[in-house]
């Protein structure tokens, strides 16, 4: 006979345990975060000698910048005002220095732990002269993209695109904080100096909404391309107005290849569009006009590199990606690493399939990187 507890455990708990279970989770956060507070004021109590007033109100102080990015960071995804997106880049560059701090905090926490040969001021003052040396880097690595370049041999290459270049840009983020109409500007200088035949842009090109999107728009029209520039969306494109944002590229000469493909001199170009649906992000769609022939090489414009098989399946020659950041700070980078298994960054072969995964041009949340940088990558084909 069924007990009235049993019955309690077998239906009401788990229910109990799904609609709170967010809730256990938003605590368990606030508990890490409080912990990693603790630990950078134990840090810098050792270094700056600190009594217990001056530990509570560095504590203090801490805790304010780590509200403060928790608010504008997705605040500044909602209101595109100036002082906004300052703020969310003020709070976000505490928090990227934090980050850092928390990481050498950890580290000279264990070994105060089992060593007492060095003083906990010495230690503390490497820790933290270390935390801003990878935080100055990190802005280094994130803010001046490098130029990667590979010679790719594609399978029935049209002559016409035999010695042609391919450059990608993917995961901009454009802001309008410190990605915004300067380093735009410069980007696209970049671009066009690398004198592409072919640009494709593999999503996240926004994010949030920023007040001078027009503005960048006409700048992105500036990038100059001889058979065209070709954009696909991401996930941040549909925090904007993902219609009126088709509108402004189409007059501004970009092609949007969402779930379209087009031939061009015998090379078929394929857009797949980011797609959320029953909890299934990565789903293929329809794809209007792939042609019925598949003796040409395929070359697949995709944000997420997801869906590896069904792209082979299609025929695909060559996918090129983003949306990883390649992690961009350690260790999340092992995270991504987790989620997307080798398909995280760079070269990897499916197949008859070529996917490279770029660890893009901008960052999100903090503007910086940690062990890797961000990136432009050019494709010479022969």
């Amino acid at each position: 006979m069924l007990l009235f507890k049993d019955f309690v455990i077998i239906n009401v708990l788990p229910l109990i345990v799904l609609v709170f279970m967010p809730f256990y989770f938003l605590i368990l956060f606030v508990i890490l975060v409080l912990l990693g507070i603790y630990l950078v004021v134990l840090l810098l109590a050792d270094l700056l000698k600190l009594a217990r007033q001056g530990k509570i109100i560095v504590g203090v102080f801490l805790s304010f910048l780590i509200i403060g990015f928790f608010i504008f960071l997705p605040l500044s995804r909602l209101n595109g005002s100036y002082l906004v997106q300052w703020f969310s880049l003020f709070f976000s560059l505490w928090s990227g220095l934090l980050f850092y701090l928390l990481g050498a905090a950890v580290i000279l926490f264990i070994l105060k732990k089992i060593t007492s040969r060095f003083s906990p001021r010495l230690l503390a003052g490497f820790g933290f002269l270390a935390a801003l040396i990878l935080f100055l880097i990190g802005l280094f690595q994130a803010l001046s993209p490098k130029v990667v370049n590979f010679s790719l041999e594609l399978n029935n290459l049209p002559k016409y695109w035999q010695g042609k270049r391919v450059v990608q840009l993917s995961d901009i983020h454009l802001d309008g904080g410190v990605y915004g109409l300067r380093f735009l500007n410069n980007l696209v200088e970049r671009v066009n100096n690398l004198e592409p035949d072919l640009l494709v842009l593999t999503g996240d090109i926004f994010d949030g909404k920023p007040n001078d999107v027009a503005f960048m728009v006409k700048q992105l029209g500036k990038l100059k391309a001889t058979d065209g520039v070709f954009y696909v969306f991401g996930n941040h494109e549909y925090y904007l107005d993902e219609l009126a944002l088709e509108k402004m590229l189409r007059e501004e000469g970009i092609v949007i290849l969402n779930d379209r493909a087009v031939m061009l001199d015998g090379l078929e170009l394929i857009g797949w569009n980011y797609q959320e649906e029953d909890g299934d992000v990565y789903l293929r769609p329809e794809i209007v006009n792939l042609s019925p022939d598949e003796g040409q090489p395929r070359l697949l414009l995709k944000h997420v590199p997801e869906d590896i098989e069904a792209a082979e399946a299609l025929g695909v020659d060559l996918q090129l990606s983003g949306h990883t950041h390649r992690g961009q700070l350690f260790p999340l980078s092992l995270m991504t690493r987790l989620i997307f298994g080798p398909y995280h960054y760079g070269w990897h072969s499916f197949g008859n399939l070529k996917l490279y995964t770029t660890s893009g041009v901008g960052t999100w949340g903090p503007p910086l990187r940690t062990f890797n940088q961000s990136e432009i990558p050019v494709f010479d084909l022969k």
